[in-house]
């Protein structure tokens, strides 16, 4: 049965003030209980995936279905029809998924806003049973580590056994299925569809659209992301959380986990992967500006030999990290010059063009197949005689610097 509380109080509330969708007044909650008070099975079904008549009128007998108005905070809709019911045993929410997230009119419920969520959720509890059972058809909802915490938590301040898949959900020639393979306990009901219905439905449950990956900046204010860069399968990229500042952080598609990575250094720049390591500029009130490389989620400092070394220009050539900064060989001052990094050992050494403490200043660094070029202050004559800023490059068999 589709719920008349679905069908004509989402057209009457949809004008009103409130402008939620399923909006429970004294006059639709009065008619919600007496349509629906034989039914112990609710199938909420949001109404922005395809062809969802077909499946509102697909549902086995015993179940009653509900329509998520897609102008509407589902959640919230979902809450004011369970207000005042009782002994429901099992609850099936369709609609579109992605790896720890559900799309409920228009919002996406997620780990991130669950705790925002939390009264509203836990609410539900009071019309379930025991033994009452969430059954999540969406496309891989219960995906990666991200996916499973978002089940137990909705199994957490539910009470109920939260079931739902880490694989496309819908038509089997688009890569779908209607297996609910991740449970938080043991699922006893039958999926809410007659198996005919399930043959015919041509679609997938899976969101097109772009979502919300995590809200790092839980004010009313931007995180601001940029700087992305990809390295081991991981992304790199900036951004602020409105209370550490403008810091360093990553994604893991795999998992769908959004974290800091460090929170003590600020200032991130000219992010650079070398074979699976991001190397970047940094600063830290200790340190100053240096170099700096994260793998693995954890980031390191590397010294140059004093603080705020500054370093700039980074360039990957061949697997291997060029750069300028200032440094330090042993207790002597090197000034500002050309630097790299050993891809095998991650050592840091100077391409000292212009030796003592003055400086060769290499700037325009430019992989140009293979061989690094840049500009450099150019002395002859042991320093005697200044050239101007002149061409060099690096010669890629020798390793050392040529003057052109």
């Amino acid at each position: 049965m589709i719920s008349t509380f679905a069908n004509s109080l989402i057209a009457d509330n949809l004008s009103s003030e409130q402008g939620n969708g399923l909006i429970v007044n004294a006059a639709a909650q009065s008619l919600n209980h007496q349509v629906c008070v034989s039914y112990s099975q609710l199938a909420f079904i949001d109404k922005t995936i395809p062809d969802y008549e077909l499946l509102a009128q697909g549902v086995t007998e015993d179940i009653e279905v509900v329509l998520i108005d897609p102008d509407g905070n589902g959640v919230q809709q979902i809450t004011a029809v369970l207000a005042g019911r009782v002994g429901i045993t099992c609850v099936h929410i369709v609609s579109h998924g992605m790896p720890g997230q559900i799309q409920l009119g228009n919002v996406y419920l997620n780990l991130e806003n669950s705790n925002k969520y939390a009264v509203d959720i836990q609410q539900w509890s009071v019309a379930f049973t025991e033994i009452t059972e969430l059954v999540i058809y969406g496309c891989e909802v219960a995906q990666g580590q991200l996916g499973k915490s978002l089940i137990w938590q909705l199994s957490e301040l539910t009470g109920a056994t939260v079931t739902a898949s880490e694989t496309k959900t819908g038509n089997v020639a688009l890569g779908g299925d209607w297996n609910l393979d991740v449970t938080t306990g043991k699922k006893s009901v039958a999926l809410a569809f007659r198996s005919e219905v399930l043959a015919e439905y041509s679609g997938i449950l899976g969101a097109n659209d772009p979502y919300l990956v995590a809200d790092i900046n839980q004010s009313s204010f931007g995180s601001n992301p940029g700087n992305f860069i990809t390295s081991g399968g991981i992304l790199y990229f900036t951004a602020n959380d409105d209370i550490n500042g403008i810091r360093l952080w990553q994604a893991n598609p795999t998992t769908g986990v959004v974290s800091l990575v460090n929170s003590s250094i600020s200032n991130i720049n000219y992010l650079t992967d070398i074979n699976g390591i991001v190397y970047f500029q940094a600063y830290d009130s200790t340190n100053g500006y240096e170099l700096w490389k994260v793998s693995g989620g954890t980031a390191t400092r590397i010294d140059l030999g004093s603080g705020s070394s500054s370093p700039n220009n980074l360039t990957n050539v061949n697997g291997i990290l060029y750069f300028t900064a200032s440094g330090y060989n042993g207790t002597s001052y090197l000034g500002t010059e050309l630097w790299k990094i050993d891809p095998t050992t991650g050592t840091p050494s100077v391409i000292d063009i212009v030796p003592g403490s003055s400086s060769s200043s290499p700037n325009n660094l430019l992989n140009a197949n293979g061989v690094l070029y840049f500009l450099a202050e150019t002395y002859t004559n042991n320093n005697a005689t200044y050239l101007g800023r002149e061409l060099w490059k690096i010669d890629p068999t020798t390793g050392s610097p040529v003057f052109l």
